[in-house]
C-alpha cells in the first residue's frame, strides 16, 4: 500500500471506529431506557399521587404547600428542614424571592432568610454544614458560585468563576462529603449535549 492510501485510510477507519462507538453508545443507552420503563411497570400508582410510582409498601404525601420554586431541601443539625425557593430569574414577572424557608412540623413554611438583592437568583443548591447553608447560585457576571448562609443572614462567597453558568447551566446540588470536602454539580454548558 503507497503511503498516500495509508494516509487516506487513517481518517477513514477513524471515522468508521467512531461510527461503531456512537452505535454501541446509543444501543446501550436504549437497553437501560428499556429497563427502566419494565422496572417502573412493576411499581403501583400512589393512593395520593396517582401519576407517582411506589415501590410496594411504600406512600408519599404532601408535607407543605404554596411554595414559589422550590429548588433544594436540607436538614440542620436538629433535624429540622429547610426549602431553598429560587427567586425570580424564572419567572421575573412574578417577582419571586430567594430565599430559605423552615418547614414546621404542622407543615407551615416560615422564612429564614430573604436574599433577594442579596445575591444574583436563582438558587439551585443548598446543603447543611457546621452551622450554615451552602447555596449555588449565579453572580451578577453570571458565573456559578457557592455562598456561606448563616441562619442569621450573613452572605460570604466562597468560591465563583464557574465558567459553564454563563451558558446554560448554572450550578446545581452542593454537598459536603464524609472526607470534608465540598461536593458542587455542574451542568453541561449546552441543552444538546455537546456545544457547537
Amino acid at each position: 500500500m503507497s503511503e498516500k492510501e495509508e494516509s487516506r485510510r487513517g481518517p477513514i477507519a477513524s471515522a468508521m471506529a467512531g461510527a461503531v462507538s456512537v452505535g454501541a453508545n446509543m444501543l446501550g443507552e436504549k437497553f437501560t431506557e428499556l429497563k427502566h420503563d419494565a422496572d417502573s411497570k412493576r411499581l403501583k400508582a400512589s393512593a395520593n399521587f396517582p401519576m407517582i410510582r411506589l415501590p410496594e409498601g411504600y406512600e408519599i404525601e404532601k408535607i407543605a404547600d404554596g411554595l414559589t420554586y422550590p429548588t433544594s431541601v436540607a436538614w440542620d443539625d436538629q433535624g429540622h428542614m429547610y426549602v431553598a425557593e429560587a427567586g425570580g430569574t424564572f419567572l421575573d414577572e412574578e417577582d419571586a424571592s430567594a430565599r430559605i424557608l423552615r418547614i414546621e412540623a404542622n407543615g407551615t413554611a416560615t422564612e429564614v432568610v430573604n436574599l433577594d438583592g442579596r445575591i444574583y437568583p436563582a438558587i439551585s443548591g443548598m446543603t447543611w454544614y457546621n452551622g450554615a447553608f451552602y447555596i449555588t447560585h449565579r453572580d451578577r457576571e453570571l458565573y456559578g458560585c457557592v455562598s456561606r448562609v448563616t441562619p442569621d443572614g450573613e452572605i460570604t462567597q466562597i468560591l465563583g468563576g464557574i465558567v459553564d453558568s454563563k451558558s446554560d447551566h448554572q450550578p446545581n446540588d452542593v454537598r459536603m462529603g464524609r472526607d470534608g470536602r465540598m461536593y458542587v454539580c455542574v451542568g453541561i454548558g449546552g441543552n444538546s449535549g455537546y456545544m457547537d
